[in-house]
C-alpha cells in the first residue's frame, strides 16, 4: 500500500504542480503584456465567476472520490455513482450557463470586452469542472489524470505564450484554457470507456437525491471558501479601486498564495481514499496512518511557508519586471501574512479531510467553516476600509487560526477523534 500511495501521490503532485506552475509562470507574462491593472482585471473576473465552477463541481471532488473509492471493485455500483455525478454536473452547468446569459443580455451594462472576457472565463470553468479527476482519484489511478493534465497544460502554456507574443488580447487566455480542458475531457471519456469499463446509466431520482445529499456539506464549504477569497478581492477592489496599484498587487499576491497552497494540497487528496478505506474497515489502521503522515506533512508545510517568505524577494526579482519590484516593498508584508495563512489552511484541510470527512463527519467541517467565514467577513468589513490589503490578509489569517484552535480542542480535549 505504501508503494501505491507514493505512486499516486507523485502523480497527483505532478497534476497539481503543473496546475500551479503554468499559471504561476504566466503571471509575469500577463503583467508584462497588460500591466498590473490588466492582470488584476482578469483575477477579479475569475474570482467573481469561480462560484459557477463551485456550483458545477458541487463538492464531488471530495464526495465523488470517497464514494468511488468505497466501490472501487464493484464496477456496476461504481458506474451508477459516476453516471449520477456526470448527470448532475451537466444539469448544473446548463442552469449556470443559462443564468449567466440571461444576466448579460438583460442586466449587464459594461463594456463588450469585459463581457467577452467573462464569458470565456465562464466556459473555461465549466470545462474544468467536467474533467473526471474525482473518478481516477477514487480508483487510485492518478497516473491517468496527471498525464493528461501535463500534456494539455504544456500545450496551453505554449499556445498562450505564442498568441500573446503575436498580439492577442487578454481574452485569448481563457479561450485557450477551455480548449485545453475540452481536449482533456475527450481523452478522459475515452479512457473511462476503453479501460475502466464505464457505461453511462441514466440515474434514478433516488440516486440523484443521494448524491446531492452526499455533496451538500462540501458544496456549502466550497461556497463559503469562495465568499472568503472573492470577498477579500471584492473589498480590496472597493476601497482601493481597480485602477489602484495596491489592488493589482493584492490580486497577484492572492493568486500566488493559492498556487503555493496547491503545491502541498495534493498530499491531502492522494491519501484521502486510503483513509476512507481504512476507517471503513479498521479505524486503528487509519489512526496509525495519521500519526505517521502528519509529521512529514507538518515538515513540508513549515518548509514551504518559511521558504516562500525567505525566497520571496528573489522570486519577484526573477519573475517580475523592474517597475513591479520598485513598488513591491510597500506591499510585501501583505504577501508574508498570506503565506502564513496558507500554512494554516493546509493544516486545517488535513485535519478536516483525513480525520472528519473520511469518517463521514462532513457536518463538523461545514460548521467550523461557517464560523471561519463569519469571523473573516466581519473582519473584512472592519479592517479593509482602514488598512486595505493588509487588513484583508489579517482577516483571512484570523478566521483560519480560530478554526485550527477549535479543531485542536475537539481532537485533544474533547477526544472527538480517537488517535490511539
Amino acid at each position: 500500500m505504501k508503494k501505491e500511495i507514493i505512486i499516486n501521490t507523485f502523480h497527483l503532485f505532478l497534476n497539481k504542480g503543473v496546475n500551479a506552475l503554468v499559471p504561476l509562470l504566466l503571471i509575469p507574462l500577463l503583467n508584462e503584456k497588460f500591466g498590473i491593472v490588466g492582470y488584476g482585471q482578469l483575477v477579479y473576473i475569475q474570482a467573481m465567476l469561480t462560484v459557477f465552477l463551485l456550483i458545477a463541481d458541487y463538492g464531488f471532488i471530495v464526495t465523488g472520490t470517497r464514494d468511488i473509492s468505497l466501490f472501487e471493485e464493484n464496477i456496476e455500483e461504481r458506474n451508477k455513482i459516476a453516471s449520477a455525478i456526470f448527470f448532475i454536473k451537466a444539469l448544473l452547468i446548463s442552469v449556470g450557463f443559462i443564468a449567466c446569459v440571461v444576466y448579460f443580455i438583460f442586466f449587464y451594462s459594461g463594456s463588450q470586452f469585459v463581457f467577452l472576457l467573462s464569458m470565456a472565463v465562464l466556459i473555461s470553468f465549466f470545462m474544468q469542472s467536467f474533467v473526471p479527476s474525482w473518478f481516477f482519484q477514487g480508483i487510485k489511478k492518478n497516473k491517468y489524470i496527471s498525464s493528461i493534465n501535463f500534456i494539455t497544460k504544456i500545450l496551453f502554456f505554449i499556445s498562450v505564450f505564442y498568441f500573446l507574443n503575436k498580439g492577442a488580447t487578454l481574452i485569448a487566455v481563457p479561450v485557450l484554457e477551455f480548449t485545453s480542458y475540452l481536449i482533456a475531457i475527450i481523452i478522459c471519456i475515452y479512457l473511462l470507456y476503453r479501460y475502466e469499463k464505464f457505461k453511462f446509466k441514466f440515474p434514478s431520482l433516488s440516486l440523484i437525491k443521494d448524491q446531492l445529499k452526499q455533496g451538500a456539506s462540501i458544496f456549502i464549504i466550497s461556497i463559503l471558501n469562495w465568499l472568503i477569497l472573492a470577498g477579500s478581492i471584492f473589498f480590496v477592489e472597493k476601497y482601493t479601486s481597480k485602477q489602484s496599484e495596491e489592488y493589482g498587487y493584492y490580486a497577484a499576491f492572492s493568486r500566488l498564495a493559492y498556487y503555493i497552497f496547491a503545491i502541498i494540497q495534493p498530499i491531502n487528496q492522494a491519501i484521502f481514499p486510503y483513509f476512507v478505506s481504512s476507517f471503513s474497515n479498521k479505524a486503528a489502521n487509519a489512526s496509525k496512518f495519521v500519526k505517521s503522515t502528519f509529521l512529514y506533512y507538518s515538515i513540508l508545510v513549515i518548509v514551504l511557508v518559511v521558504g516562500s517568505i525567505l525566497g520571496s524577494y528573489l522570486f519577484f526579482k526573477f519573475f517580475f519586471n523592474q517597475q513591479f519590484n520598485s513598488v513591491l516593498p510597500n506591499y510585501i508584508n501583505t504577501f508574508y501574512i498570506l503565506i502564513v495563512w496558507v500554512g494554516l489552511v493546509l493544516y486545517n484541510n488535513f485535519i478536516s479531510l483525513q480525520l472528519f470527512v473520511s469518517k463521514g463527519k462532513d457536518i463538523v467541517y461545514r460548521n467550523l467553516y461557517l464560523l471561519n467565514t463569519f469571523v473573516t467577513v466581519i473582519l473584512f468589513i472592519t479592517l479593509i476600509p482602514k488598512y486595505n490589503s493588509i487588513g484583508a490578509a489579517i482577516a483571512l489569517l484570523s478566521g483560519e487560526l480560530i478554526m485550527l484552535l477549535i479543531y485542536s480542542r475537539k481532537i485533544f480535549v474533547n477526544k472527538e477523534v480517537v488517535l490511539s
